[in-house]
């Protein structure tokens, strides 16, 4: 087999392991303490700007910052599918 097969299995195991691992352990509780912990990002803007965009996007509701960490481990398991599916072709 060559190496991009196994590239690919590893980034759809870790994908998959992912987003179980966001949708059963990010609780209501773990977002409150989240934003808690991020509140300075709101004041210190300039210096961090991409964690003070999700901190703005979170704070909004608990469901959309669930789907946005669902996204990243789902887009790594969707490039692994890609770089399956072009080891076979």
């Amino acid at each position: 087999m060559p190496p991009s097969f196994y590239v690919g299995v590893f980034l759809v195991i870790f994908g998959l392991i992912g987003a179980f691992f966001v949708y059963f352990k990010y609780t209501k509780e773990a977002h409150k303490k989240e934003s808690e912990k991020y509140q300075f990002a709101k004041r210190d803007w300039v210096f961090i700007p991409d964690i003070n965009l999700f901190v703005r996007l979170a704070e909004k509701s608990y469901i959309m910052a669930k789907i946005i960490l669902l996204l990243i481990p789902l887009a790594f398991a969707g490039f692994g599918v890609f770089l399956l599916i072009a080891t076979f072709m």
